[in-house]
């Protein structure tokens, strides 16, 4: 009977958990509450049930011996991983705010995948770094990861700030590349052809169910120069970027540019499909 209730204990624990956590992400991430609502809410919906399953699961003399690394480990799951995402969330918006223009027909955020992929492994090392002292303390990292993360600590804001101004966007006046801030002008004068070419690629990044690089369906806007350099606009299957791409077509068309378009292969409608079955509102505006 004890381990009956002992265990019945322990899964009510973790349940009240869960659901503290979630209110915890919850409350102080709705945009409609006032900072006072917010922190009413964390501490009635996600502190005060965090500490009732954490009593379940440790008991009371085991739960408050070890209660100030459990309130690390909750505010940093419920606080500082929500603040983290919103802090570049903001800096996205801010940086989106200084380069677009009144004319964007399709604007990315960066001019190559190297800038993204390093501006996200920049993040990502710091974050990873830093969770631990936040968690543990800054005495617990070992002595080279300390240097580290100073380090990183310096790079990632400075390489922010230096590539505020790295794009490449599409407008009716033509084409723009701004790589860390030296922007090239070209307009639909001077693009010889377009090519639309169709291919089995990855974003890079993994998914959330698999830990590699995911393949899927893409596309690429291929411009030639006159001068016979060429500028790669990509996409993946949304609803967003067909009609992007869409209005990106037209545009060419407008402006009587040749435009070559890849014929489908087997493997690649096969992908199609299966972005289909998973945003259907995109069919319409992609075929």
């Amino acid at each position: 009977m004890k381990t009956f209730i002992h265990r019945l204990k322990i899964i009510l624990g973790w349940i009240i958990i869960g659901y503290s956590i979630a209110m915890g992400i919850t409350s102080m991430t709705i945009d409609d509450n006032s900072i006072a609502t917010r922190i009413i809410m964390y501490i009635l919906i996600g502190i005060i049930p965090g500490i009732i399953g954490g009593l379940l699961l440790k008991g009371k003399k085991q739960f408050m011996q070890s209660l100030w690394q459990y309130v690390r480990y909750y505010t940093f799951i419920t606080l500082f991983i929500p603040f983290a995402i919103l802090l570049f969330d903001n800096y996205t918006n801010w940086k989106e705010s200084i380069i677009s223009h009144p004319s964007d027909i399709y604007l990315a955020l960066h001019s190559a995948k190297w800038v993204s992929y390093t501006e996200l492994a920049l993040l990502f090392l710091t974050f990873l770094l830093l969770a631990p002292v936040y968690v543990k303390g800054w005495n617990w990292l070992p002595k080279g990861t300390r240097k580290i993360l100073i380090v990183l600590f310096i790079v990632t804001p400075v390489f922010l700030f230096v590539t505020k101004e790295d794009y490449q966007s599409i407008r009716e006046e033509g084409i723009v590349i701004s790589s860390f801030g030296n922007q090239e002008e070209i307009s639909w004068g001077n693009i010889k052809k377009v090519e639309l070419v169709s291919y089995i690629g990855s974003d890079g990044l993994p998914s959330r169910s698999i830990p590699i690089p995911e393949q899927e369906f893409m596309w690429k806007f291929v411009f030639y120069q006159s001068t016979g350099e060429t500028h790669e606009f990509r996409f993946g299957y949304s609803v967003s970027n067909s009609k992007a791409a869409l209005d990106i077509k037209q545009t060419i068309l407008d402006h009587d540019l040749p435009l070559k378009l890849d014929q489908l292969t087997e493997k690649e409608w096969k992908f199609v499909q299966l972005d289909m079955n998973e945003y259907p509102n995109g069919k319409k505006d992609f075929y």
